[in-house]
């Protein structure tokens, strides 16, 4: 039909225009910059469903992109976002969570730092171990998880862990 066509015609534009984009990439990148492009193309999946929402140069440029830049302002990913509002739904008692996605954009490996209630007498590992059952259904489509709890303190001073 003719949507097949349609669909295959854009699908191999973009492989197309992927391939010349690798090429340049191991020519114009460092070292680092390069191994970190490679590492966001090793989940074609995600790359490919970014391609239906994004121009390919800017799905490129997000993987290499220095994100430090203390002169940008920085918007948080849809993937940091919805990882956010499950660790809130499943942590009521949260004080404050900070989602950030350290693969560049290509929400493959994420940082999350979160303070809650529900933690308190629990030690790091059953921590860990809540937030990883708080976002089960996101873990199989990402390469790593950074993940830092705690408890707030205590009313009376006394140390929360």
């Amino acid at each position: 039909s003719l949507q097949r066509v349609t669909a295959l015609t854009m699908g191999s534009r973009h492989v197309s225009l992927l391939r010349s984009t690798i090429r340049l990439a191991s020519f114009l990148l460092s070292t680092s910059q390069r191994q970190h492009f490679y590492h966001c193309l090793s989940r074609p999946l995600n790359l490919c469903s970014q391609l239906t929402t994004r121009p390919l140069v800017s799905v490129v440029a997000s993987c290499y992109s220095n994100n430090n830049n203390s002169n940008s302002t920085r918007v948080a990913t849809d993937g940091e976002k919805q990882i956010e509002s499950a660790l809130r739904t499943a942590f009521p008692g949260t004080r404050s969570v900070t989602v950030e996605d350290v693969s560049g954009g290509c929400g493959q490996m994420y940082q999350v730092r979160i303070v809650a209630d529900e933690f308190r007498g629990a030690r790091t590992l059953a921590q860990h171990r809540m937030v990883k059952a708080a976002l089960a259904k996101f873990i199989p489509d990402m390469h790593g998880l950074s993940i830092d709890t705690e408890a707030p303190p205590a009313a009376d001073g006394a140390p929360s862990k």
